[in-house]
């Protein structure tokens, strides 16, 4: 199968989604494997959710490799491979609950607050599904509050990555 490689490297700001998702689309129409290749400090939990819903439309298969790091929104993407690649033991995941800026009126608030609760839930969810054999969803929860700094050894070993390589 032929491979389409789309590298996710600094931070994932709304301006480099198009480039991303236009890349992503044409690897599925073509029906390439697609490899994410990620070194990102994070960002955006857009573009999580965007790869989300096309893996769920296009279902494709795809492949994560974490070259270096990959925290925050990049950690999440990396879980969506069905093969998950650690390049070297000195790759990171990092997980954290979602932020948000906080600039905005009353009822602006209360509803970034509902997005707030279903992008963690998802989030929790997400996560839970890897390393459901060694967590609970409670110990998930407190590791996200306290930033959750994955090394490869580790993320092999609870399911986060397939391999080391």
């Amino acid at each position: 199968m032929e491979e389409k490689f789309i590298r996710i490297y600094g931070e994932l700001t709304p301006e480099i989604m198009p480039r991303i998702t236009q890349d992503f689309l044409e690897g599925c129409v073509k029906g390439k494997k697609i490899t994410l290749l990620i070194n990102s400090g994070g960002g955006s939990l857009k573009l999580y959710r965007q790869i989300k819903s096309l893996i769920n439309v296009y279902n494709p298969v795809v492949k994560t490799v974490c070259i270096g790091d990959a925290y925050s929104t990049a950690g999440m993407i990396f879980l969506l491979g069905s093969e998950r690649v650690m390049i070297g033991k000195e790759a990171q995941l990092l997980f954290h609950e979602p932020s948000q800026e906080l600039n905005s009126t009353y009822s602006e608030l209360k509803k970034m607050m509902e997005v707030l609760e279903e992008m963690y839930n998802g989030i929790v969810e997400e996560i839970f599904e890897k390393c459901h054999y060694f967590f609970t969803k409670e110990e998930v929860k407190t590791k996200l509050r306290e930033g959750w700094y994955v090394g490869s050894i580790d993320a092999f070993k609870y399911g986060f990555a397939t391999e080391i390589k």
